[in-house]
């Protein structure tokens, strides 16, 4: 008789309806199930260096999307919605309430790993479980 491995029985249990798997793993599923699946990207930001950041949150978009989701970066939504100079006048809180909007509207919440050293990942992550948006931890 063949024995399961480890990771096996643990997809095998833990894997939710829409293909993912909770806790700390990769969001995983077969490309085009599930079509329009939204997942927002939540990690640190602040107190890191802008070029660090980006290359983060796009390396976790360009794995998403490979996947075949839909994703919401928080880093583009910003430079999409603020010039430079608007940026210097903003406050991160009219920056987080900018976001929560985006993030109510996803389906999923994609923690990065560095998100436990972020006050406005922890609020994101807050918001989603309150919301009953499953929340996915990247490894």
């Amino acid at each position: 008789m063949k024995q399961n491995s480890g990771n096996a029985r643990r997809e095998r249990v833990c894997a939710q309806p829409n293909g993912l798997v909770p806790g700390k793993t990769r969001l995983t599923r077969k490309i085009g199930d599930f079509d329009g699946l939204k997942v927002y990207i939540a990690g640190k930001v602040i107190g890191l260096p802008p070029q660090e950041v980006s290359a983060k949150f796009a390396r976790a978009e360009a794995e998403l999307k490979a996947l075949g989701y839909s994703v919401v970066n928080p880093i583009t939504v910003v430079h999409e919605r603020y010039s430079q100079a608007e940026l210097q006048r903003t406050t991160w809180h009219e920056i987080m309430r900018m976001l929560i909007g985006e993030l109510v509207q996803c389906d999923v919440v994609y923690m990065l790993p560095c998100w436990v050293h972020s006050p406005g990942a922890h609020l994101e992550r807050f918001v989603a479980g309150r919301l009953q948006i499953q929340i996915a931890e990247a490894l």
